[in-house]
C-alpha cells in the first residue's frame, strides 16, 4: 500500500508525493493531521507500507542549493517512522519534461559548463547526503525503488556507455549507498 499524504502546500494537488523533489518547503505542520490518521490506522493485512514519492517537481538543478530537497525528504522519512511505515517507495522515473537523470536535458541549467562526469559526481553526492538526513530521522528505513539499473542496462549495449547514453540515474543509486 502507498498511502498519498495530502497536504495544503505546493502543487500537484497539495500531495506530498509531488512536491519532495523541489524549492517548496514542507512542513510537518502540513502533514499532521494526515500523520494522525494513520497513526490511528490498525494496518492488519498492509504491514509493510510505504510512502510513495516521485522526483517532482524537479524544478532544480543537482548543482543548485540543495537544503530544501533534502530537509524535504528528512521530514518525510520522519513522517514514514512516526506512522509505522516500512519505508519510502522512491520513484525515480522522469515524466514528460522532469528529466533529472538525463545529461541533455535542458532543465540542467549547467550542462554547458559542467561535465557529464561532473553532474555524475554531484548526483552522487546530492543522494548520499539525501541518506544521511534520511538515516538521521529513521535508522532502519527501507528505500523501495521500483525503478533502478535494469531499465538503463537494456539500452546500454547500443551506446556502449552511461556518457554516450546521457543517462545519470545509476550516478543517484550509487550515492545512495556510498
Amino acid at each position: 500500500i502507498n498511502p498519498e499524504i495530502p497536504g495544503s502546500v505546493g502543487n500537484g494537488n497539495g500531495r506530498l508525493r509531488y512536491n519532495v523533489f523541489g524549492n517548496v518547503p514542507l512542513q510537518y505542520s502540513d502533514f499532521a493531521t494526515a500523520i494522525a490518521n494513520l497513526q490511528q490506522t490498525n494496518f492488519n493485512k498492509f504491514t509493510d507500507n510505504f510512502i510513495s514519492l516521485t522526483i517532482l517537481p524537479a524544478d532544480i538543478d543537482w548543482f543548485d542549493d540543495f537544503s530544501q530537497v533534502i530537509s524535504n525528504m528528512a521530514l518525510v522519512a520522519r513522517v514514514a517512522y512516526e506512522t509505522g511505515m516500512k519505508g519510502i517507495l522512491l520513484d525515480l522515473e522522469e515524466y514528460g519534461d522532469y528529466d533529472m537523470f538525463t545529461y541533455s536535458n535542458t532543465r540542467l541549467k549547467y550542462t554547458s559548463t559542467k561535465t557529464f562526469a561532473q553532474y555524475w559526481n554531484q548526483i552522487e553526492l546530492r543522494a548520499s547526503e539525501i541518506m544521511q538526513a534520511i538515516n538521521a530521522e529513521y535508522s532502519n528505513i527501507t528505500i523501495f525503488l521500483p525503478i533502478g539499473y535494469s531499465v538503463i542496462w537494456r539500452d546500454y549495449p547500443k551506446y556502449g556507455s552511461l556518457e554516450a547514453m546521457g543517462v545519470l540515474l545509476p550516478a543517484f543509486i550509487d550515492g545512495m549507498v556510498i
